[in-house]
C-alpha cells in the first residue's frame, strides 16, 4: 500500500506583530494553514492568544526565540543572551559568533527556553511541536535543551529543518544553509523518542512563497509527513519598519488562501494535518 503524502502547513512568527497575527489567522480560516508557531516573547503575544481562542483547529507550537526580541527572563538571569539594550543578539550571525566563542551560558539558554514553553502551557494551550526563530534550536549548545524540554513537557514533535536547495545569490546565505543542513542531519540521530516531519520542502522560499511556487511545492511532495514552513501576514509600513526582512507577507497570505492552493492539495491527493493531530499516528 502506497504511503500517502501528509502536509503540515505551519505559519511561523505568530506573536511577533499584530499584522502577522491577522495574516496567520486569515490564512488558516480562508486557506490551507493548519499549524502555527508562536513566539512567547513577541510583542504581540497576548493579541495572538486572543485570536487563537477563535481557531480551535489551528495547531500551536512554540517558536523558541533567542534572536532579536526581548527575553521573558529577568535580564540579570540571562545576561549572556542579551546585549546592552537588553535584547537578544540582533541576528543569526551574531548569535552563532557568541556561541562558538563560548560567550553563551548553557544555563541561560535552558532557563529562557523553559520560560518560553511554560508561559504557553500555563495558559492551557496544547503545544504540539517546538521549532525556533531562524532555526537556532538545531545548533550545538541549544539542541539538547530543546530535546530535554520537549521530553519534560510531553511535546511530541520538533522541527528538523533541511533546505532542498542551499543556493542563494548571497554566498553567506548559501553557507549558512549548508551548515544548517549538516547540523540537522546530525540531529535526527539525537532526538530520542521525539518525532519530526521527514521533509521540509520549500524552505528556501521563506517569505517569498507565491501561488506558482506553492503549487510546484505541493506537486513535489514526497510520501510521509511533510512540513511546509510559511510566513503569511498583512504587509503594512508598521510591519516592514519592525522587521526589515524583505518578506512578502501579504503575498504569502493570498497564495495560501487562494482557490488554487486548495485545488492543488486536492488534486495531488495530499492530506492536510497538524502536529497535534499526528500525535500517536504513524507517518
Amino acid at each position: 500500500m502506497k504511503t500517502e503524502s501528509l502536509l503540515v502547513v505551519n505559519a511561523d512568527d505568530l506573536g511577533l506583530h499584530e499584522d502577522i497575527n491577522h495574516g496567520v489567522v486569515e490564512a488558516h480560516r480562508r486557506g490551507i494553514v493548519t499549524s502555527s508557531s508562536i513566539a512567547s516573547c513577541g510583542r504581540s503575544f497576548d493579541h495572538a492568544l486572543d485570536l487563537l481562542s477563535s481557531c480551535p483547529d489551528l495547531g500551536v507550537g512554540v517558536h523558541l526565540t533567542l534572536i532579536e526580541e526581548t527575553p521573558l527572563s529577568p535580564l540579570d538571569q540571562v545576561r549572556s543572551l542579551v546585549g546592552e539594550e537588553g535584547r537578544f543578539h540582533r541576528d543569526y550571525r551574531h548569535f552563532v559568533s557568541a556561541l562558538v566563542r563560548g560567550r553563551i551560558e548553557p544555563g541561560h539558554v535552558r532557563l529562557e527556553l523553559e520560560r518560553q514553553v511554560k508561559v504557553l502551557l500555563d495558559r492551557e494551550i496544547t503545544v504540539g511541536h517546538l521549532d525556533s526563530h531562524q532555526h537556532v534550536h538545531v545548533l550545538p549548545g541549544v539542541w539538547h535543551h530543546v530535546v530535554s524540554l520537549a521530553q519534560q513537557f510531553g511535546i511530541p514533535f520538533v522541527r528538523i529543518p533541511r533546505f532542498d536547495s542551499v543556493w542563494s545569490s548571497n554566498p553567506a546565505v548559501s553557507f549558512a544553509r549548508l551548515g544548517l543542513n549538516v547540523w540537522s542531519c546530525a540531529r535526527r540521530s539525537t532526538k530520542g523518542n521525539l518525532r519530526s516531519a521527514r521533509f521540509t520542502p520549500g524552505l528556501h522560499l521563506s517569505g517569498r512563497l507565491s501561488r506558482e511556487t506553492l503549487q510546484g511545492t505541493v506537486e513535489g511532495l514526497r510520501p510521509g509527513l511533510n512540513e511546509l514552513v510559511v510566513h503569511p501576514g498583512c504587509t503594512t509600513p508598521s510591519l516592514n519598519d519592525r522587521y526589515d526582512w524583505g518578506y512578502d507577507w501579504s503575498g504569502e497570505k493570498e497564495a495560501l488562501s487562494s482557490p488554487e492552493a486548495r485545488a492543488s492539495i486536492e488534486g495531488n491527493s495530499v492530506r492536510l494535518t497538524n502536529f497535534t493531530q499526528m500525535k500517536g499516528k504513524c507517518a
